[in-house]
């Protein structure tokens, strides 16, 4: 590698220790263009950039579209025939199917990704009365599902609760309003319909959302970007996610900070009623190799750093398997679990032990990401992660 490149990498180096230099999250947009300097007949940005796109991101989209087609069926099977639990049972495991989809495409939020996100997941920003107000609403006869309308009520968190919550009553509070009022007061069959009803209305509109995020990531050429290395902070940016969400808020949040305290179990990413949660964490985990697969460890290798590019996948690999080896769910586990174990957890000897040592494997990649990986590629350290020693 050239003197000129290097000294180019040097400052950006600089200017991301010190808090500039960076991308959409500080602002500005890269000072320097580290990803066009590094072109060479063995590497290409914008070709790295639409390999991120073409074989993490369409992949993804293609097989949300297709479950999300399944929930949509399965959802109708189930609401002709409210007293069938088969048929109950499997349209609880499309949304299952679905959301371990999205869950992979939480750690893809750039471009239309970031821009429709909200239309299919909102944590954490659930609030089950808003679904139950959205359920009585739609029982009047000009009633049409809307975009943009906050928070959504009708995207993959609020099909959790209309799927899996085992009561027919509101989940609002007593004297809400009147109308709430009245819809509770009816019976449980008329109930059940009813929610069931709007239920088969909100599949059918994730379905045509996703059709619509298809068609818009299909046009989408990350290429053709005015600015390649803001596009490739983009990148680097969404995988932060694996360290604030996926590491911080479902995981390090959760357990608690000293012997004698005690699990944060309301701050699990799923409620009680679902029995899910490590395939979440699972998913992040798979689409953050997939975007390192698929273009970033190229970017690294051209940058010099092959052995980086290739740790760091080993580690998601290595968070990945652990995550898989969790038997069980991790509510269950955690429940009434000895805090101090927790905390001492120093190997996978016991599910308690396998769960409380994963944020520690998910940081060893961390690591990389918010170290070695931005610096030596000049990216930014988007601003909720910054003087995050963790």
């Amino acid at each position: 590698m050239s003197v000129k490149l290097w000294s180019g990498i040097a400052v950006s180096t600089l200017l991301v220790a010190c808090g500039g230099g960076g991308g959409s999250s500080s602002g500005g947009g890269p000072a320097t263009d580290n990803c066009t300097s590094l072109n060479s007949e063995s590497f290409n940005c914008a070709t790295s950039l639409r390999s991120v796109v073409n074989n993490a991101v369409k992949p993804a989209v293609n097989e949300l579209q297709t479950a999300l087609q399944t929930l949509d069926s399965t959802t109708q099977a189930y609401c002709s025939d409210l007293a069938d639990d088969a048929k109950k049972a499997a349209a609880q495991n499309a949304w299952k199917v679905a959301m371990d989809q999205w869950q992979q495409l939480e750690v893809m939020q750039f471009g239309p990704i970031a821009e429709q996100r909200s239309n299919f997941y909102n944590w954490n920003k659930n609030d089950s009365c808003k679904v139950d107000e959205e359920v009585v609403n739609s029982t009047a006869a000009s009633y049409q599902l809307t975009n943009n309308v906050e928070p959504v009520r009708f995207s993959l968190d609020a099909l959790d609760y209309l799927l899996f919550t085992t009561s027919s009553n509101i989940s609002c509070p007593a004297g809400t309003s009147t109308a709430i009022d009245n819809w509770n007061a009816q019976s449980e069959a008329e109930r059940l319909s009813e929610r069931c009803a709007y239920t088969q209305l909100a599949t059918a509109h994730m379905v045509s959302n996703v059709a619509a995020l298809k068609t818009a990531v299909d046009n989408y050429d990350i290429g053709a970007s005015s600015n390649l290395q803001a596009a490739a902070d983009s990148i680097s940016d969404a995988l932060f996610y694996i360290d604030k969400q996926t590491k911080d808020a479902k995981l390090t949040a959760v357990f608690p900070p000293s012997g004698s305290a005690a699990f944060k179990l309301s701050s699990l990413e799923f409620d009680a009623r679902n029995p899910y949660g490590k395939e979440a964490i699972q998913a992040n985990l798979e689409g953050a190799l997939a975007v390192m697969d698929n273009g970033m460890d190229d970017y690294l290798v051209a940058a010099g750093q092959s052995a980086l590019a290739t740790g760091m996948k080993q580690k998601l690999q290595t968070a990945i398997d652990a995550t898989a080896a969790i038997n069980g769910d991790i509510r269950s586990i955690l429940t009434g679990a000895d805090a101090a174990t927790c905390i001492n957890a120093a190997s996978d000897a016991s599910e308690l032990e396998k769960v409380c040592s994963l944020d520690n494997k998910i940081k060893d990649f961390t690591d990389d990401l918010k170290g070695q990986f931005v610096m030596t590629l000049g990216f930014s350290v988007p601003n909720n992660a910054q003087g995050d020693n963790d």
